[in-house]
């Protein structure tokens, strides 16, 4: 196993930036990144490169977190919104969400930190993109969102030539069927995609932010050994999900994970987190883990990444 980790112990683990995982690097190669009109929403900069198959939008603004709560829900769904019109243009469609967010928890009044209303401005986008809600079941692609520091927003999207399909873990609610326990709108995304067609040669599972959440609820709070272990647990779920999906004769071959990336809050729990995942997942070619800021205060680790089809499974 090659664990390109090299940064498994303080003081050296980085500071989380909006910079897509290396599998994806790897992908992209020298596609060139193309910065595009932004159009009628005056975003920041939108950038797009292209593959025979793939297309890879990205999305800065600046100074987002100057913005009050409706500003700042505006410019979500205009985000959002803009990489709908690039993909209808294109005739491509999302498989993988990034969402890179400033100053994640800030509150910003109402009983809302700045992550809820983030989600509702991508949940008013997602419905005008797909109609209704009730679309949201077989449409939604999978998705990452963590906090990074300064003040610019970042959206990143692949997308493909074809719709892939939406995989949901049994050990957890749907994010968009979450209750307002957890804000006004729900998070919209799903637990992974299976893409439609080989990339880079593989068929692929794109494996969403994954943490220590059962039902819609977060689990072991403040408690990093247990968290890590109920997040790898619900990506061992994942996995299982996607295998029993797979359609034809038996025997059919299963997904392992090839690259994963992780985010902690606290440096300090990145050599633990990094032990038990590449325990777990022994075959991983590549894991990853940075410093960065969970979706919820009360979670310490994400993990996400993508699994290949293959005849062995770890």
């Amino acid at each position: 196993m090659t664990i390109r980790a090299p940064y498994a112990r303080p003081p050296a683990l980085p500071t989380l930036v909006a910079a897509p995982p290396r599998w994806l690097i790897e992908l992209l190669g020298e596609a060139p990144r193309r910065r595009v009109d932004d159009g009628p929403t005056r975003l920041g900069g939108v950038y797009v490169r292209r593959l025979p198959q793939l297309s890879f939008v990205e999305v800065e603004v600046s100074r987002a977190t100057a913005l009050p709560p409706e500003r700042f829900q505006d410019l979500v769904a205009d985000v959002y919104l803009n990489i709908a019109h690039r993909l209808a243009d294109e005739a491509r469609h999302p498989v993988r969400f990034w969402s890179y967010v400033p100053d994640i928890h800030a509150p910003m009044g109402e009983g809302l930190d700045r992550y809820m209303v983030f989600n509702r401005g991508r949940y008013r986008a997602f419905t005008s993109w797909y109609g209704t809600p009730r679309a949201f079941d077989h449409t939604l692609a999978t998705a990452s969102a963590v906090g990074v520091e300064g003040a610019t927003l970042t959206v990143h999207c692949l997308a493909a030539d074809e719709p892939g399909t939406p995989i949901e873990n049994p050990r957890q609610i749907p994010s968009y069927h979450y209750s307002t326990r957890y804000g006004p709108r729900p998070p919209c995304f799903a637990r992974a995609t299976r893409p439609a067609r080989a990339i880079g040669g593989r068929e692929l599972l794109l494996v969403g932010g994954t943490a220590s959440i059962v039902g819609e609820e977060s689990r072991h709070a403040e408690d990093i050994g247990r968290q890590t272990r109920e997040t790898l647990t619900n990506l061992e779920a994942l996995l299982a999900a996607a295998n029993a999906s797979i359609e034809g004769p038996a025997p059919q071959p299963s997904y392992r994970f090839t690259a994963l990336r992780a985010y902690v809050v606290r440096a300090d729990d990145a050599a633990f987190v990094l032990e038990q995942t590449s325990k777990l997942f022994p075959d991983t070619e590549d894991i990853e883990i940075a410093r960065g800021e969970i979706c919820r205060r009360e979670l310490l680790v994400e993990v996400e990444g993508i699994a290949a089809l293959g005849n062995g499974q770890s």
